[in-house]
Parts: structure tokens; C-alpha cells; sequence
């Protein structure tokens, strides 16, 4: 996390250096090679709000969409997570070794195999990074991808959510303004309030939750299962692995076809070093 002042700083500095009058300006700066990064000089996370939750440069507007989109998380914490936090606060009349699918006993049950299969994930990521050996960032992980699965249970969980999650938190934390730097004399003044409200460290992980599931509105077709017809036999497969050979087969073919003709003489499967098309940014993303 950053102290006030030098939250302060990367914000005037994306906000009063750049000047930038829209979103579609912000994005052309991002893809020149002729400019500094605004992202990287000032706060990373804000630029990925910008885009993926409030979709506009006017900041007029952001105060009420952090309120909508934080207390819509809270609501669902309290909703998903009831029982799993206090599993005394089961109704007592239910019997816990009843086989009914309605029983909460039951319900419990299910959601603790699903969050044992999510932890499987989290406890592997990125493990060299100190922050995500920490027990908080275990738990926000599991909890986010947790929520996320309940809400999409035709869905449920696949392997590989948890590294679209972790850039994302932990960018949102890397910005996030430390609670101890606001002493008396550098109390941000109630022209600050929008960077305050913006990077408060008590919404990390409403914040990531938020912008998870605006990213997994284009990626939720990369886990969705489909069927595909091989020339022998129709076979499940998934859309992320047909794209993977799409790139390899048709458009790596025509860009550099040694290159390609060379991966399928040595039998290296797409899906294996095409991971940018699954976890973008991820590896790129500096984390230290």
C-alpha cells in the first residue's frame, strides 16, 4: 500500500498531468510506444476502475458507483457466506446427517468442497510473492472466487480464475492508501475525498470482486464448455482451446509458418505456451 501523500501525488499525476479528456484518449496513450506509461506513473488501478467499472473519465460520477458496486459486494458476503463464517447460526431444528438436498447442513457441505477445490489454486499462487503468501490475500481470494461461483453455478469454478484474480488484487492493494499515513497533518482536505473514497483499503476486496467479474464477462467464454467434432469422434473440449489452436494453426500459420510448422513437429500443445489468451497480463504484470 502507498501513504496519502504519495497517493496524492500518482493521482494528480494521472489526473492533472495527462489531462486526458476521455477514455478513448487514455487508451490511445496506452498503446503508443511514444509516451510514458499514465498507468505505471500513476495508479494502476484506477486506470483498470476507468475502464471496467465506471466505462468514463468523469469522476462526477465515480462517489455513487463505488457506493452501488461496494455495497452489492457486502450484500453478497453476508448472503454467501452467512454459514461458512458462523455455521452456529444454523437453524437447530435441521438435521445435519439428513440427505435432502434442500437442507442447509447440506447446502454447507457443498459450499465447503467448492471452497476446498477453489484453495487448491490460491495456496499455489504466485507463492514468491510475499503478498499472496499472506493469510488475508488467501482468504479474499477464496472468498471472491467463492461468490463469484455462486453466482454463476452453471458455470462453477475452472482451474485458472484465480490467476485473472491476482493482478487484480493486487494491484487494487498496491494502490490502496495506508490508514497509518493520515496523521493530522496530512488529513486529505475535502477537495481529496474522490482519491480517498477511490483507493480506501477497506474496499480491496470489493473493489477486485467488482472488477473480476466485469473482466469475467469476456473471459467466462474461455472456461465455458462446448462440444467439438474431431475428424474421429466428437469429444468435450472448451473455447479457450479452440481459440488456442485458431491462433496457432491459422493465424501464427500465416504470420511465421516455421515457427508454427516447428511447435506442431515438437507436439507442443497451443493451449500450453499461448497462457497470455487465459491470463493476460499476468506474468507480465510486475509484482515485486
Amino acid at each position: 500500500m502507498r501513504t496519502a501523500e504519495e497517493s496524492r501525488q500518482r493521482w494528480e499525476t494521472l489526473f492533472t498531468h495527462y489531462q486526458f479528456s476521455s477514455l478513448e484518449e487514455l487508451k490511445q496513450t496506452l498503446k503508443s510506444k511514444n509516451h510514458s506509461n499514465p498507468c505505471e506513473d500513476g495508479l494502476r488501478s484506477v486506470c483498470w476502475k476507468a475502464f471496467l467499472l465506471h466505462k468514463s473519465l468523469d469522476r462526477a460520477a465515480w462517489p455513487a458507483q463505488l457506493w452501488d458496486t461496494r455495497a452489492a459486494y457486502s450484500a453478497l458476503r453476508e448472503h454467501f457466506l452467512k454459514y461458512i463464517e458462523h455455521p452456529d447460526d444454523l437453524p437447530s431444528t435441521a438435521d445435519p446427517l439428513a440427505e435432502d438436498d434442500n437442507s442447509p447442513w447440506q447446502s454447507l457441505r457443498q459450499n465447503e468442497t467448492i471452497r476446498a477445490e477453489i484453495l487448491q489454486d490460491v495456496e499455489r499462487c504466485l507463492q514468491e510473492n510475499y503478498f499472496f503468501r499472506e493469510p488475508t490475500t488467501k482468504r479474499r481470494m477464496l472468498d471472491i472466487l467463492f461468490i463469484f461461483v455462486k453466482l454463476n453455478p452453471d458455470l462453477g469454478y475452472r482451474q485458472g480464475m484465480h490467476e485473472l484474480l491476482a493482478p487484480v488484487l493486487w494491484s487494487i492493494w498496491q494502490d490502496a492508501i495506508q490508514k497509518d499515513s493520515l496523521d493530522g497533518s496530512n488529513v486529505p482536505s475535502k477537495h481529496d475525498q474522490l482519491f480517498m473514497q477511490t483507493l480506501d483499503s477497506d474496499y480491496i476486496e470489493h473493489d477486485a470482486f467488482s472488477i473480476f467479474c466485469a473482466i469475467m464477462q469476456t473471459a467466462k467464454s474461455f472456461y465455458e464448455h462446448d462440444e467439438m467434432k474431431s475428424v474421429s469422434s466428437r469429444q468435450d473440449g472448451s473455447s479457450i482451446i479452440a481459440r488456442s489452436e485458431h491462433i496457432h494453426q491459422v493465424i501464427l500459420g500465416s504470420v511465421d509458418p516455421e515457427l508454427s510448422s516447428h511447435l506442431q513437429t515438437i507436439e507442443i500443445l497451443p493451449q500450453i505456451y499461448l497462457t497470455w489468451v487465459v491470463y493476460p497480463g499476468h506474468r507480465i504484470l510486475e509484482t515485486d
